[in-house]
């Protein structure tokens, strides 16, 4: 009898939730083919927007002309009835995207721009920017106001500036490739009585201050000293490391559950509570992290004011490049010519084989896990970032490899791998340096025009689209479906002295070659690209592109 009152507890209140539960798998099919067409809810949010936009981009233009720029009353009119979609896409860049791109929103939310926006892309640091955004209901003002920049994203590691070469591959000079971290995690499910007791082994009071196991003769060589002088220098240590443990303990014990519902955990998992936990820090703890949940009850997005946020990865399954996937607050899936299928987002991390649902699963849409997939770079960034640490003091050094260790990364002489089992019982490796989302909703999707490439595995492994020099969130606000006709983009890429000189904008502009648009007819454009931080137009005079839907190319700003 105490099971069958446990079952209505958890569906009624699961909403609360901030980790994956199992629910009832619904009538309908969670899993559609995009044949080029949008899922009815976005359909349905486009339109509904429309009126507040046509509103809100002819107050815009009534206050243009007041500034005495050309623009004739019947020209502002057309638009109150048929208002453009306006898009922006937010290039990655770390924190120097995020706060390049807040500075942008506030300035154009105050002019009365950012209402008129229907769509917005982040990828990377630009996903950190939608992330604070979608946190404090949709308002620009609000952006930075609670979000940690004191303090690195990851206790102990300072932040760092991340360079075209150490995202794309192209690493060069001293990095070592066996300094790469293996992760040995058990298969095994964990349970409270296993976990107390580490937590108490951990946590010992060690001369008023909570050290990690048996650091004073292990961990921290050095430490332990009699000596007058070196007492401040002890305490100072000890409190820092005391402050790091609780940090990184905070946010394993926050995973363990996700964990012990039988999902596979990566290094993504920890960055995307990091991320959390910077961006919410001063303000109260989220209630639920689901990313389904936050945009569906909020006021804004309820009455159709909110542009719909776009995050963009990209998928790394037998070698693929540049193959874009999306997470919307509808659907997660791919826009690819070989890859149109999408899955409700509400129901990610359900097991589902062929389209036919045989679990479901709720929460796995966890909005720091997307945005950290977004950003997910570790794979050559952990390089990145142990070189940087090679260079600290003994004390970082070793308080570094013991929370690697506690995550069960004890060897750093390997590339990170786990060995796990699929849902057939066959045994895989899952490389846990990608986001990985398992089980893999479009498994044995047989359909026809869909890449075997994303099929094939009950896996996805998801990374920041910088790694292929993808580093602007551009093609998928330009698929037909969503008929944008202006784009904005802000580049903060690091090309060349820490600025963006065009060559990530010119990437993505050459892969849409491919489908028939070409926004450089001539060698000119290129050169005109790359000129620091100049303002450009690009598509005024676009023809309508080759597909069937005869859809004229966005003009891009």
């Amino acid at each position: 009898m105490r099971l069958i009152f446990l079952i209505p507890f958890t569906v009624t209140f699961g909403y609360c939730f901030t980790y994956p539960y199992q629910v009832r798998c619904p009538e309908f099919s969670l899993v559609r083919q995009g044949c080029n067409k949008l899922s009815l809810e976005e359909e349905e949010y486009v339109k509904q927007k429309a009126s507040f936009t046509s509103k809100k981009l002819y107050e815009y233009l009534k206050s243009v002309k007041e500034n005495d720029l050309l623009l004739e009353t019947r020209v502002i009119n057309s638009f109150m009835e048929s208002p453009p979609i306006i898009g922006l896409a937010i290039s990655g860049g770390g924190y120097r995207s995020m706060l390049t791109a807040t500075g942008i929103l506030k300035e154009m939310n105050s002019v009365g721009l950012f209402e008129t926006l229907t769509y917005i892309s982040g990828l990377s640091g630009g996903s950190w920017g939608l992330l604070d955004l979608i946190l404090h209901d949709y308002d620009p003002d609000l952006l930075l106001e609670f979000w940690d920049l004191e303090t690195g994203i990851l206790e102990g590691i300072p932040n760092f500036d991340v360079q075209t070469a150490d995202i794309t591959g192209d690493i060069s000079g001293n990095y070592n490739q066996s300094v790469l971290v293996k992760r040995n995690v058990s298969c095994r499910n964990e349970t409270q009585s296993t976990i107390i007791p580490i937590r108490q082994q951990i946590f010992q009071k060690r001369g008023g201050f909570p050290f990690v196991g048996n650091l004073k003769n292990k961990i921290l060589p050095g430490l332990t000293s009699t000596n007058p002088k070196k007492a401040s220098q002890v305490n100072s240590d000890s409190k820092l490391l005391s402050k790091i443990s609780d940090f990184y303990l905070n946010i394993h014990f926050k995973l363990r559950k996700k964990k012990l519902a039988g999902f596979q955990l990566s290094f993504t998992d920890y960055w995307g509570r990091a991320l959390l936990q910077r961006a919410n820090n001063k303000s109260t703890l989220l209630k639920r992290t689901s990313f389904y949940d936050l945009i569906n009850t909020n006021d804004r997005f309820a009455v159709r004011e909110a542009p719909i946020p776009i995050f963009i990865a990209n998928c790394r399954n037998k070698g693929l490049k540049n193959f874009i996937f999306e997470f919307t607050p509808f659907e997660f899936g791919s826009w690819e010519k070989s890859g149109q299928v999408f899955i409700k987002l509400k129901y990610l991390g359900s097991h589902i084989k062929n389209g036919l649902s045989e679990k479901c699963y709720r929460q796995f849409d966890d909005i720091g896990f997307i945005t950290a997939t977004s950003s997910s770079i570790f794979n050559n960034v952990i390089v990145f970032v142990w070189t940087k640490i090679s260079q600290s003091s003994t004390t970082i050094i070793s308080t570094f490899g013991h929370f690697a260790k506690i995550f069960g990364m004890n060897n750093f002489d390997e590339i990170l791998e786990v060995n796990t089992l699929n849902l057939d019982g066959n045994d895989t490796r899952m490389e846990t340096d990608y986001a990985i989302f398992h089980p893999n909703p479009f498994f044995l999707y047989h359909k026809s025009n869909i890449t075997a490439s994303i099929t094939s595995d009950n896996y996805l492994y998801l990374v920041d689209g910088g790694e292929d020099g993808e580093n602007i969130p551009l093609r998928n606000l330009m698929v037909p479906a969503r008929a944008a006709e202006t784009l904005f983009i802000i580049d903060s890429s690091s090309d060349i002295h820490n600025y963006a000189n065009g060559t990530k904008l010119l990437n993505v502009l050459e892969i849409m070659k491919f489908d028939g648009i070409n926004y450089m007819p001539s060698e000119n454009t290129s050169s005109l690209l790359k000129v620091k931080a100049l303002p450009i137009v690009l598509g005024c005079n676009m023809k309508p592109t080759t597909s069937t839907e005869k859809v004229v190319p966005p003009i891009l700003i």
